[in-house]
């Protein structure tokens, strides 16, 4: 069931009012009840695979949390990641492991594995569990009793499909609170500000864009001029429906008591790739930056920068691979991780050489964003592409080919105009540039006038009926 689907907001506004009559200790038990009924109409053999991972979590958490030796403890957290892990890359890399299958010959193997359809939210509640495992055996956190907790934590229905990745302690703390799952008139605001602005970018910015990125694809045209327009175009969706996807679930989980993480932060105003990444699905890169990267750079630190280089280039082929297994997610990640690399070892000289020449850092301000948002265009080329070949076709078609800026009358202005207006405002939502993303911040509910927040949530609303596309599909992210 879709976030913006009919049948599902109608469930929603049933299960909200609910949720605020129910005595707090049954609060849990509702909410894990609710997630598994959202689960089920995706899949509900693969229900019985959360709640299987839940056990697991909450199993091997209490034995780490009661064991006294510490040989034992590594035994089962090294036993229960591995299990985790085992379980994520059966499912995410079947074609891949389907074909190992093949070349060995063990044709039984290869026809499970064959055309296995990967469960969804496998990544993010994986995530979830392997930090809670390792935070348990870290210390930061005592191993709860209540699996009930545990496993709400695990499938939470808003934050399964595509994060945000939330932190065990940080839940744990809101559903212990007194004040979990009671009606909070501000909270409530910001919830519904936070859904609309969502459904905004979603249905009316990511959606229009896509029709015109559909239509540059139908066209099959070597038109350097239309393949830059898919190249642009499909960066703004992308950021326009993961951000929208994003603030629909912390939306969602506000009416229920529970705030998720910030998953974006005007990455597109980014000076470099660096700062990118803090702005850009911010809870992954910080999941993977506390449990990948600095383990792996303490482990690497007598290496300098060579250690330093190798712990970020695993990092970032593990982000590029963490979304399939196709080629070109890996060239994504490699690609990413030689951008982070020059840009680390650089960035140090680099700033003392602009300090000294105020004149070339306040032109630095300008194109230095620039540049970056160019560089995240041309790693989303692989990332998009079928293959690596057609990824290679598009840049030597941009680079080699014709520039007409005719076109095409397959593209019609019905498809043009709304897809350019479209782009404009995810251009600033990721930016904050023209100060239309103040518009964004009204809507979500931060503002410190109620009548001004209830006049944005009621034109939001009528500009979502009005302009929605009818032509949108899922959420890009919703697949990974």
């Amino acid at each position: 069931m879709n976030f913006t689907s009919l049948p599902f907001l109608l469930a929603l506004a049933v299960a909200i009012p609910i949720t605020y009559f129910i005595p707090a200790k049954f609060k849990c038990v509702y909410l894990l009840a609710l997630s598994y009924l959202f689960y089920f109409t995706w899949s509900v053999g693969y229900s019985l695979l959360l709640a299987a991972t839940s056990l697991t979590t909450y199993s091997a958490a209490l034995i780490i949390s009661n064991a006294k030796s510490d040989s034992v403890k590594k035994w089962v957290v090294a036993g229960a990641i591995s299990a985790l892990l085992a379980v994520l890359v059966f499912f995410k890399y079947s074609e891949a492991l389907a074909a190992i299958g093949k070349a060995l010959t063990a044709p039984g193997l290869s026809s499970v594995l064959t055309g296995l359809v990967i469960p969804i939210g496998i990544s993010y509640y994986l995530f979830k569990s392997i930090s809670y495992v390792l935070d348990v055996y870290w210390g930061n956190l005592e191993a709860s009793r209540d699996v009930v907790a545990v496993s709400l934590y695990i499938a939470f229905f808003p934050q399964i499909l595509s994060g945000p990745i939330q932190r065990s302690p940080e839940f744990f703390k809101q559903i212990s609170s007194g004040n979990f799952g009671r009606l909070d008139p501000p909270a409530f605001e910001r919830a519904i500000g936070l859904l609309l602005l969502g459904f905004f970018e979603k249905l009316v910015v990511a959606d229009h864009i896509g029709a015109l990125v559909h239509a540059v694809d139908a066209a099959q045209s070597t038109n350097a001029y239309l393949l830059l327009i898919g190249v642009y175009g499909y960066t703004l969706q992308l950021f326009a429906d993961f951000s929208g996807i994003t603030h629909i679930a912390i939306g969602i989980g506000l009416f229920f008591g529970i705030e998720g993480p910030p998953n974006f932060n005007r990455p597109f105003r980014a000076n470099n790739i660096q700062e990118y990444w803090r702005g850009w699905h911010m809870s992954l890169t910080t999941w993977l930056t506390d449990y990948l990267f600095m383990p792996l750079r303490l482990a690497m630190r007598n290496m300098g920068n060579y250690g330093l280089a190798l712990s970020i280039m695993i990092n970032m082929i593990l982000i590029g691979i963490w979304h399939g297994d196709n080629w070109t997610f890996l060239v994504f990640g490699v690609i990413h991780g030689v951008f982070m690399i020059c840009s680390a070892l650089t960035l140090k000289p680099r700033n003392t050489f602009f300090k000294s020449r105020p004149t070339l850092s306040r032109l630095r301000k300008v194109y230095a964003p620039i540049v970056t948002f160019h560089m995240v265009c041309l790693a989303l080329i692989f990332f998009r592409a079928p293959t690596v070949s057609s990824a290679v076709e598009v840049i030597r078609g941009i680079a080699h080919h014709q520039f007409s800026t005719k076109i095409p009358p397959s593209i019609g202005h019905d498809v043009l105009i709304p897809a350019l207006v479209a782009a404009v405002i995810a251009f600033d939502l990721g930016t904050g540039y023209l100060g239309l993303n103040r518009l964004g911040t009204l809507i979500a509910g931060t503002s410190n006038s109620s009548n001004r927040r209830w006049i944005s949530y009621g034109t939001a609303l009528l500009i979502i009926l009005l302009l929605a596309s009818t032509g949108g599909g899922e959420f890009i992210y919703a697949k990974f």
